[in-house]
């Protein structure tokens, strides 16, 4: 059975990677579905990932929490840390000029959304995810 949970993460991971990436900030947050499920974000130019995670509630208020730099996201910390960032007070501009933002609702698939995660963790290495071995 677990060989069916990785094969169903990679399948998610690689149509969440093919989709079209559109620009993560302030106006782009109310295009985001209020839907859960998962999204990565990555580097503009580089392409890079930076952070895959997940949503049980809405995808668009995970963004804007991580936009906002909520307690419940430490996106903006971390990207000072990585030296993605010079200071935490150019996070916002730093986002808006260079990350992309890729998401797939729930609704679009029936797999496993946990596993999938895990699966892009794992594999894609984001800069910014803690743990890469779980």
């Amino acid at each position: 059975m677990a060989s069916l949970h990785c094969a169903d993460g990679r399948r998610i991971v690689e149509c969440l990677v093919n989709k079209p990436p559109i620009r993560f900030y302030a106006p782009t947050m109310r295009e985001l579905p209020e839907e859960s499920g998962i999204y990565i974000l990555s580097h503009s130019e580089t392409c890079n990932v930076l952070y895959a995670g997940m949503s049980d509630q809405s995808i668009q208020m995970r963004m804007i929490d991580h936009w906002d730099g909520a307690a419940s996201s430490d996106l903006a910390k971390k990207l000072v840390n990585k030296k993605c960032v010079p200071n935490p007070d150019k996070v916002k501009d730093w986002i808006k000029k260079h990350v992309d933002i890729r998401w797939l609702t729930s609704a679009e698939f029936s797999m496993a959304v946990r596993e999938a995660e895990i699966y892009a963790i794992r594999n894609l290495r984001p800069l910014l995810n803690i743990q890469h071995n779980r």
